[in-house]
């Protein structure tokens, strides 16, 4: 349940971050995901694991959709990938997990923050549960390492929070024409 809300958590905090007077915060989280998303694909070519319902024989592998785009994949058989299909293709590190912690970290302090969180400690647990996530723990440290190491780099890189961006500045320089 608390995985069906992480698009809504995404658009909730792109919505609210800036109404609320976070504009940069606004930008460091999609920087953020960006970067995270990035580091969790180079991940998922290195260790392309096929997950733990499939290790532990929990399913059968032939009601895995992503399995089989996997295996599809992994054997050349899958030039195209549809954006309509997926079926969530990468186990490790737990895009959820990422998507979990980045969304809470741009919802601090924020009317959001306590919601996330919950929903958020909520998916990370179930995302580890046999019957809903299939997902092994290292997956779930991995997307927590991963999420902390797009903040950090976003961070270094960026000085979201004291570099005000000139267009959302609220005192902006008198115009030299005129």
């Amino acid at each position: 349940m608390a995985s069906y809300t992480m698009q809504w958590q995404i658009v909730l905090c792109l919505l609210l971050l800036p109404l609320t007077g976070r504009a940069a915060r606004n930008r460091e989280f999609i920087a953020n995901i960006g970067v995270a998303l990035l580091m969790t694909i180079v991940l998922f070519g290195i260790f392309p694991a096929a997950g733990a319902w499939v290790h532990f024989g929990v399913r059968d592998p032939a009601e895995l959709g992503y399995l089989q785009q996997l295996i599809a994949l992994r054997q050349g058989h899958m030039a195209v990938l549809r954006l309509d299909a997926l079926d969530g293709l990468i186990t490790f590190p737990s895009f959820h997990v990422v998507t979990a912690v980045v969304v809470s970290y741009a919802a601090r302090g924020t009317p959001l923050a306590v919601l996330t969180i919950m929903l958020n400690l909520t998916m990370a647990v179930a995302a580890l549960s046999e019957g809903l996530g299939g997902h092994y723990l290292m997956d779930a440290i991995g997307g927590v390492l991963v999420a902390l190491a797009a903040i950090v780099v976003v961070r270094r890189t960026y000085r979201f929070a004291t570099t005000p961006h000139p267009a959302c500045s609220a005192e902006r320089a008198p115009s030299a024409v005129g």
